[in-house]
Order: structure tokens, then C-alpha cells, then sequence
């Protein structure tokens, strides 16, 4: 909150913290409980994504790495030739994950269900991915 002006600070009934700036709006801090976990490779991270119990963060190396989301411990490891980009959960499961060259699907077992170069989404993937999305951001 470097160069910001707190005005007010409340906690809600969840622990989370709401504070209100002078400058810039509310902030929502959800707990004051912050974990650093170092990942294994130090490449830029790219992409973060919460996944039953687990993180799973991509970086600029191509690594896709999956933590246990209570302790910061490696659950498992992918490594693409490509950096990822982006990295997206369904309401179904399955994890998207974009690299600057293809796109892969995992399950939710994080076994690789497709892998797509280039353009060639279907029209029922694009769907699926499209109506996914838009759950998430009508949840949120």
C-alpha cells in the first residue's frame, strides 16, 4: 500500500480485511497470513491458478509446476518447450494451459487429454472454454 493513504480498515466475518484509500480506491486483503513459496525453477512466473487444494503455477521456462496448497510441497511437474502464457481451470476440471506456441488439456489428474497447435480449436472447445469463463467471471 506503498503511496496510499488508508483511511479506514474493517475485518468481515470471514478474517478478511477491507481498507479504504484516499487515492486508490478498496482494498481486500482476504487474511493477514501471507506464505512465500519459492518454486523450484526461479524462471518469471507467468501464470497462477488454484486447483483442488493445489497451486499450480507456470513460468517463462515452460515449467508447469502443481503445490500442495496447505504446505508448498512439489505435487507434481510438467516441462514444455515453450513458456506458458496462461493457465486456466474449467468448470469441469480440466486445466488449459497456453504456451506461446500450443494450447494443452489436462484432466483433473493433470493427464494430458489434448494438446492443440496453433488455431485449431474447435468450435466446442472454444464453447466449452468460452461458457467456463464465463462462469468464473459471473462468480467472482
Amino acid at each position: 500500500f506503498e503511496n496510499n493513504s488508508i483511511s479506514k480498515i474493517l475485518q468481515d466475518h470471514e478474517g478478511g480485511f477491507w481498507m479504504s484509500t484516499l487515492e486508490n480506491g478498496v482494498n481486500y486483503v482476504p487474511n493477514l497470513l501471507v506464505k512465500n513459496y519459492l518454486p523450484l525453477s526461479y524462471s518469471k512466473i507467468k501464470a497462477v491458478v488454484p486447483a483442488h487444494h493445489q497451486m499450480i503455477i507456470g513460468d517463462h521456462s515452460g515449467k508447469l509446476n502443481a503445490y500442495n496448497a496447505a504446505d508448498g510441497k512439489l505435487i507434481w511437474q510438467k516441462q514444455f518447450d515453450d513458456p506458458v502464457i496462461s493457465l486456466f481451470r474449467t468448470s469441469k476440471g480440466n486445466l488449459w494451459v497456453s504456451t506461446t506456441n500450443n494450447t494443452y488439456i489436462f484432466d483433473s489428474l493433470a493427464n494430458l487429454k489434448k494438446r492443440i497447435g496453433g488455431s485449431q480449436l474447435n468450435h466446442v472447445e472454444k464453447k466449452e472454454f468460452l461458457r467456463s469463463h464465463h462462469q468464473t467471471e459471473s462468480m467472482t
